[in-house]
């Protein structure tokens, strides 16, 4: 679909007002695409619009045109560029939508947007109001320590319901993270957690561990993958974790790296 013909996709969609549902991930959208569309879908609770090559421009006149909208229940917009002006955009909307203090939010995926610290603020106040979010990507965002320990702090506090899913891969989450991880955890419990590729060594792993064992939530994954995780570290998760909950051990510690004589 070009950026021509999803204006007039957008303007066909002015016909369906019972469409609650909208998947357009990949499809690219230039500004004037982004608005024409934001201004069709304010009946829409679900919304995909990952990969669609957009950046803050685009989702400030998609946001500004949905104004007035529903609330949305699942938003997956990630592998663009919004970076932190963009998830302000999207936050102010997602705020708006309040009602009793909440908002309906579910899922919410960012991953890959290009979000740093200063974005971290506005993920926070998502996170704050989101009580009964259940899925959550923030994958390949640099918020830096504090923003982590912040947007993970509010995601502890406000929320009402165990967590099904949380993918942190690959965002830069040392032993503080961890621990805010941990907290999280042990407040809600998860069921999936990625935490690949960041800076967990033997003691932040072990954070994560007796955050589970504490909870006595079952895990399905604990995807520790590219991590520099010791012989320790790995013993822990077994003993404590994969052994109680009969977890695959090849599932549990697929692609972690291992030093020297790491192995069970």
């Amino acid at each position: 679909m070009s950026f021509t013909n999803i204006k007039t996709f957008a303007s066909a969609l002015a016909h369906l007002p019972m469409l609650r549902a909208l998947k357009l991930d990949e499809v690219p959208m230039d500004v004037s695409g982004s608005a024409a569309l934001g201004k069709s879908i304010r009946g829409v609770y679900e919304l995909g619009i990952s990969c669609c090559g957009l950046g803050p421009t685009e989702v400030a006149s998609m946001f500004k045109e949905m104004g007035g909208g529903r609330a949305l229940t699942r938003l997956k917009l990630g592998g663009n560029k919004i970076g932190d002006s963009g998830i302000r955009v999207v936050s102010e909307y997602l705020l708006s939508t309040c009602r009793d203090g909440t908002i309906p939010l579910v899922e919410l995926d960012v991953g890959e947007d290009e979000i740093n610290e200063t974005g971290a603020t506005c993920l926070a106040g998502i996170m704050s109001m989101a009580c009964c979010l259940q899925k959550i990507c923030l994958s390949s965002n640099k918020l830096g320590t504090a923003g982590m320990v912040s947007v993970l702090g509010k995601l502890t506090v406000a929320g009402r319901t165990p967590i099904e899913t949380i993918n942190l891969d690959r965002c830069q989450i040392g032993e503080e993270g961890a621990k805010a991880v941990g907290r999280l955890i042990a407040s809600r419990g998860c069921r999936n957690i990625y935490l690949g590729r960041n800076k967990l060594c033997g003691s932040a792993i072990g954070a994560i561990v007796d955050a589970v064992v504490k909870k006595g939530y079952r895990v399905e994954t604990l995807d520790l993958r590219g991590n520099p995780a010791g012989a320790g570290a790995i013993e822990q998760i077994a003993e404590k974790i994969v052994w109680p909950n009969q977890m695959p051990l090849y599932y549990t510690f697929r692609g972690m790296q291992r030093q020297s004589n790491d192995f069970i």
